[in-house]
């Protein structure tokens, strides 16, 4: 088990300014220990026509979304500008030891922007891919997110996740309201609107669907909410405790806490409700489940133990759960990772909540954060950040932090309580919200 620590190497505070009638959010992100072997990169700004005014915002957008990766190093390319027919003077970037340079242009046509781009290796004075991006033109943000998310593929050989969506909820006093945004916290949207409290978002894999838990009625019932259509639906209103629902990856079943045979266990159900078979069976409080990728495992909290714990159970066998931390004494809300290797979860050490992570074949541990209330871990869909809800200044704010633990960022959300975040799946990106 190790420990990870690092010295501050470098902040960035990434600051873009927003368009008309979308939110404005600032990104912190820190780079957390030496530069090691990430790969030093350049975002020029795009060139574009008469009829493109964002052509400058593309290239930031981009630089902001590879900030976040663990993996690049992004150099200062203020003032720089490239159009994709353009040469690159490699002898500066040569100089300046930058290893790859974006360059590219940008135009509107009949109600689209597109986007051409050039990702040129400087040491090998080559174009490793030049591609087209094309979207509404009202999509400025996605068009270059999905350049960042392409880009880190070819250099990384795994995708970025910017072109991706985040969910969470945000109290005040007994309301509650669902928002959904980008994965940078751009582009908010209110899903749904209550005077009841509501807890633990979690996106279906297909990304059209959230389900939670609402307190309407005053008392727990889990819902389903199609965020495309709007409506909702409950299934599971059980007597007693219905909470911590967890999509299986086929999304077809949903694994929830139910108290309705005294006691609160782990059960299976429909995602359109009913069939309720029970998992766990203990006189212990058996909560939180999160289903492995291949759907064949469910990690879940327990307190059979004498202090929460967490543990493994097989979906489709009676099998004994088996207990898989054992770092100290308080360790709740575990999430895998899509690879299935990680997971994440909530320590508790002197009165202070974090996050950490471990590894499921070594049972390696890795403290990530070290703040006073770090809760509600979530994924990105590549397995390589977390997402997290925290506190910053007494106001609640969104966390999120490599899962090596060498970058931090945090993400506004104008809120202050936030109880619930979930990081949506690749395809969440196309999801349109029913207004």
């Amino acid at each position: 088990m190790t420990l990870v620590i690092r010295n501050l190497f470098a902040l960035f505070i990434i600051c873009i300014a927003a368009m008309p009638g979308l939110a404005r959010a600032q990104v912190s992100v820190e780079v957390v220990g030496g530069e090691g072997s990430r790969i030093s990169i350049a975002v020029l700004s795009f060139h574009g026509d008469e009829a493109v005014d964002e052509e400058q915002r593309i290239g930031q957008i981009v630089a902001a979304d590879l900030m976040r990766s663990s993996a690049m190093r992004v150099v200062e390319a203020a003032g720089l500008g490239a159009g994709f027919d353009d040469q690159v003077d490699y002898d500066y970037f040569a100089s300046s030891g930058t290893d790859m340079v974006v360059i590219g242009n940008a135009f509107k046509r009949n109600g689209k922007i597109q986007a051409r781009y050039a990702l040129v290796d400087i040491a090998r004075q080559e174009r490793l891919i030049e591609d087209t991006v094309t979207e509404n033109d009202s999509a400025v943000r996605l068009l270059a997110h999905r350049i960042a998310d392409r880009v880190h593929l070819l250099l990384t050989g795994y995708s970025g996740a910017y072109a991706t969506k985040i969910c969470y909820v945000a109290r005040d006093g007994h309301s509650s309201k669902i928002f959904i945004s980008d994965a940078d916290g751009y582009n908010r949207q209110l899903v749904y609107d209550t005077d009841s409290p509501i807890m633990s978002p979690q996106w279906s894999p297909d990304g059209t669907r959230l389900a939670y838990v609402s307190f309407e009625r005053q008392r727990p019932r889990i819902y389903v909410h199609d965020i495309t259509t709007g409506k909702r639906k409950v299934v599971s209103k059980f007597r007693g405790t219905n909470s911590a629902p967890a999509w299986s990856p086929d999304g077809k079943k949903l694994a929830v806490t139910l108290s309705k045979d005294g006691g609160s266990q782990i059960y299976l159900i429909d995602a359109s409700g009913g069939n309720a078979k029970r998992l766990s069976d203990s006189r212990s409080r058996d909560t939180e489940p999160s289903f492995s990728p291949d759907g064949r495992h469910i990690l879940f909290t327990s307190d059979r133990g004498g202090s929460p714990q967490i543990y493994r159970i097989p979906v489709n066998s009676r099998g004994r759960p088996q207990r898989v931390t054992f770092d100290g004494r308080y360790n709740t809300s575990p999430k895998y990772a899509a690879d299935g290797q990680w997971f994440a979860y909530v320590r508790m050490e002197a009165g202070r909540f974090s996050i950490a992570a471990q590894n499921m074949d070594n049972g390696e541990v890795r403290y990530l954060t070290s703040g006073r209330d770090d809760r509600s871990p979530a994924f990105s869909p590549n397995g390589k950040a977390i997402l997290y809800a925290t506190e910053v200044k007494g106001r609640g704010a969104l966390g999120a932090i490599s899962i090596d633990g060498s970058t931090r960022w945090g993400i506004a959300t104008y809120s202050h309580d936030i109880r619930g975040v979930a990081w949506g799946p690749y395809d969440s990106y196309r999801v349109e919200v029913s207004q």
